[in-house]
């Protein structure tokens, strides 16, 4: 498990180091947020931010952003209680974030919850008449709906294929050194 917190604060800094000029709120949210949150759509490795502005305030979010860890270790209720919900997987801190940045992220946020909630409000449409050139939307390989549906899984599935080249490689080397010692004797 520490790995897989480590992995992710790995990817989250190499996608933070990235965008620290990054303007707008989608483009900030889709640069630094995306690896872990979704809003509307689920959880990731930490919590769907739909509607995140009406479970905190804005100067909570803001200290959050900032530095999770410090209102951790700060013993501040709420960060304590998310940290535990989330299987305490560390939120990477975005100090290089400006006050401006972290407005537009959270409007964002808030935007797009809205649009969201507007949706769901909305009676459904009758459905579609599905005709034989209609194709299907999505395949059912399940192989391949898991890795489009949980996009995080695509990054540990390569780590782990990386992984296994690394360790025939080494095994590799150590057979031929095996080898080369055998014959000196």
């Amino acid at each position: 498990m520490k790995t897989v917190k480590y992995l992710l604060l790995a990817t989250s800094f190499i996608t933070t180091v990235s965008t620290i000029n990054a303007a707008e709120g989608p483009e900030i949210f889709k640069t630094n947020c995306t690896t872990c949150h979704t809003v509307g759509k689920g959880k990731l490795v930490g919590p769907d931010l739909k509607n995140v502005d009406q479970r905190h305030d804005e100067k909570w979010l803001n200290k959050w952003i900032r530095s999770s860890q410090t209102m951790v270790k700060n013993k501040d209720p709420k960060a304590v209680e998310l940290f535990n919900n989330n299987n305490q997987i560390p939120m990477p801190d975005f100090a290089q974030l400006k006050e401006k940045d972290i407005k537009a992220l959270l409007n964002y946020i808030k935007t797009e919850s809205a649009s969201l909630t507007e949706v769901a409000k909305t009676p459904n449409p009758a459905p579609s008449v599905k005709t034989i050139e209609e194709p299907e939307k999505k395949g059912n390989d399940p192989f391949i709906s898991f890795f489009r549906d949980n996009p995080v899984s695509i990054f540990f599935f390569c780590f782990v294929l990386l992984l296994l080249g690394v360790v025939v490689v080494l095994v590799k080397a150590l057979t031929s050194l095996t080898r080369v010692s055998y014959k000196r004797e």
